[in-house]
């Protein structure tokens, strides 16, 4: 994305820090208080949910603007 300047790179970066911060909040909570149930609903719900939306908005819109340069 940086090679080839793609403009909303700054906002799809910021996207994916925050779903790795989200991630590593959720795996701190799980270690400190071995909360399972937390854990798999992150696992089974949030991530997937997130990822499904992020490919099909953030990741579609940068496919198509990489495939034209």
């Amino acid at each position: 994305m940086l090679e080839k300047e793609f403009p909303a790179y700054p906002m799809h970066k910021a996207e994916h820090d925050r779903a790795l911060a989200e991630l590593k909040e959720t795996v701190s909570n799980w270690k400190a208080h071995k909360d399972l149930k937390a854990l798999r609903y992150y696992i089974v719900t949030v991530m997937p949910s997130w990822l499904v939306q992020h490919v099909s908005t953030m990741d579609t819109v940068t496919a198509r603007f990489l495939v034209t340069m």
